[in-house]
């Protein structure tokens, strides 16, 4: 692990690299993954229909998509729909060498969304999704704090999310060095951030909390494996109709419970390097430094918190070198931004950021 300095005093940057390979996609996958990340259950012979080429081409490319990692078709469940109104990022401080067993610890537990090893000041970046803030001693204190590893945990309640929006391929100073900047010259996707899974944490929905069964969550948890597992395949194993199973995933869909769509591994754009960013902003700007924030198009995902950290990051990139030139001035050169501290994801071992489970209710 190496650390460096940006031009802005207040900015610290840990970063390590990562080699991963680049799968080559042509106009026609970006196309299909616009598609599926709109609706992740359309039929191959719409899709086919809609960019002029044949089903069994569609059928192909989808599974060479889906089978080299460059995206998975799943059910993203929004909490809020179902009265999990609480968002809470974990940063934990983890003893050396025990990173991997914290995470394998968490992912344990059903109220984390999703953990990941981190290179800086922490060593776990975890999310977990609750009820209510009275939910968040028993997690932190009680459970986590007593983990093996666990060396100390900062807790940082999302009080506003601002944006989510999805990853897009761009031209980066590599790509443009190498020759191929013809890979990224355009979004993989079109579409406001609000079209994309995510869910709000705004901490004050007035909407009453759908009601979901069994029989859904055993639904839920089959499309987040397999977002376009056959109606048919579903029926035989929840033991239902085929029309019943389609009712009920016509209503959750909805309803808001569930957006079944593609989640694209950043990787394949040519974005293998991920970072948060926690961000301290002077008093009295938070409103204004994070609406800043949230119009530059590379933030992916940016929320308020409590805390130390008045605004959380996440950002892809290139490299580790992109990292540093956008943290130390893409961000770090936002009025109101008093420091910023970057972590670079390791390898994601534990969950997945869109696959958090329900229970019954």
């Amino acid at each position: 692990m190496k650390k460096k300095s940006a031009p802005n005093s207040g900015l610290q940057l840990f970063f390590y690299t990562t080699a991963r390979l680049l799968m080559e996609l042509d106009t026609l996958d970006h196309q299909i993954l616009t598609l599926l990340t709109q609706d992740g259950r359309v039929p191959n012979v719409h899709i086919g229909a809609a960019l002029g080429v044949s089903q069994s081409t569609i059928k192909k490319r989808i599974d060479r998509l889906i089978d080299g990692g460059a995206c998975r078709v799943l059910a993203v469940v929004d909490p809020e729909v179902l009265g999990f109104r609480t968002g809470v990022v974990l940063l934990i401080r983890s003893r050396p060498g025990s990173s991997g067993g914290v995470v394998g610890s968490l992912e344990a537990l059903p109220e984390i969304c999703w953990a990941t090893q981190t290179i800086g000041r922490y060593g776990v970046f975890a999310e977990a999704i609750l009820r209510g803030s009275d939910e968040i001693f028993d997690l932190v204190a009680r459970r986590i704090g007593g983990m093996p590893g666990v060396d100390g945990v900062e807790t940082l309640v999302v009080t506003r999310q601002i944006s989510w929006r999805p990853i897009e391929r761009r031209v980066s100073t590599a790509s443009r060095a190498s020759g191929r900047a013809d890979r990224y010259e355009a979004p993989a996707w079109h579409g406001d951030a609000g079209a994309y899974p995510g869910v709000a944490f705004t901490g004050d929905d007035p909407r009453p909390s759908e009601r979901i069964d069994d029989i859904d969550v055993r639904i839920i948890a089959l499309l987040q494996e397999d977002g376009r597992r056959p109606a048919a395949d579903i029926a035989r194993m929840v033991r239902l109709s085929q029309p019943t199973v389609k009712s009920r995933i016509d209503r959750l869909v909805g309803r808001g419970v569930c957006k079944i769509a593609a989640v694209i591994d950043p990787a394949v754009l040519g974005l293998p390097t991920g970072a948060l960013v926690h961000i301290g902003v002077d008093t009295g700007s938070i409103v204004e430094t994070g609406d800043a924030l949230a119009r530059v198009p590379a933030i992916t995902w940016l929320c308020h918190t409590t805390g130390r950290f008045d605004l959380l990051a996440e950002i892809h990139m290139a490299d580790t070198r992109e990292v540093v030139e956008f943290a130390g001035r893409n961000i770090a050169e936002i009025p109101g931004v008093r420091t910023a501290e970057v972590s670079l994801f390791a390898e994601q071992s534990g969950g997945h950021p869109f696959a958090w489970r329900p229970q019954s209710n």
